[in-house]
């Protein structure tokens, strides 16, 4: 269980084939985790693709990985293919002596090298990773600014091709509601 009072700084992960939920995801994250005082520090070991430049923010995500952190969070994957490059080497070395927590929708087989990794997986069927990043600040009792909220709701419009797809749920439809309601 990750003691969230000890945690200062924070390094979220984008998978090697980074999209709009993961990319919305964490800037969701950074702006949650920035407003309950914690630095936090985007990763990606590849560019991220052009056509995700509407994201505002998607500037702020580095190639550059930080000497320290008291966390790490991987968005939008289990599969350690697509973190293959970012979790080798020294970067491997310091994610393993640090709380790992894996935010992830999509139900496959977990295959990450990190034996110590933390699963939120959040209530009911979520179709988004940006749904589990809204999920774990209500169960933080975290705020969620309008700027957040937004990226939550290009994270879940992402993953439902517009909230398109037979997988979009009620619950997925309130998430998007309570975001609007919050500035989005």
């Amino acid at each position: 269980m990750i003691q969230w009072s000890e945690i200062k700084k924070v390094l979220i992960l984008q998978p090697e084939n980074p999209d709009g939920d993961s990319v919305a995801s964490a800037l969701a994250l950074e702006e949650i985790l920035g407003d309950a005082g914690k630095e936090v520090v985007i990763y990606s070991y590849v560019n991220i693709p052009g056509y995700l430049r509407y994201i505002q923010g998607q500037d702020r995500i580095t190639d550059e990985f930080p000497n320290d952190f008291d966390l790490t969070i991987i968005v939008d994957t289990v599969t350690g293919s697509l973190l293959e490059n970012t979790l080798s080497g020294e970067r491997m070395s310091k994610i393993q002596k640090k709380p790992v927590l894996v935010l992830d929708c999509h139900p496959v087989e977990n295959d990450l090298p990190l034996e110590h990794a933390e699963f939120f997986k959040g209530e009911g069927s979520v179709i988004a990773t940006g749904e589990l990043v809204y999920q774990l600040a209500e169960q933080n009792d975290w705020a969620i600014n309008a700027m957040a909220a937004t990226h939550i709701v290009e994270a879940t419009l992402a993953d439902t091709l517009g909230m398109t797809t037979e997988a979009v749920t009620a619950q997925t439809v309130r998430v998007v509601a309570d975001m609007l309601e919050a500035g989005a």
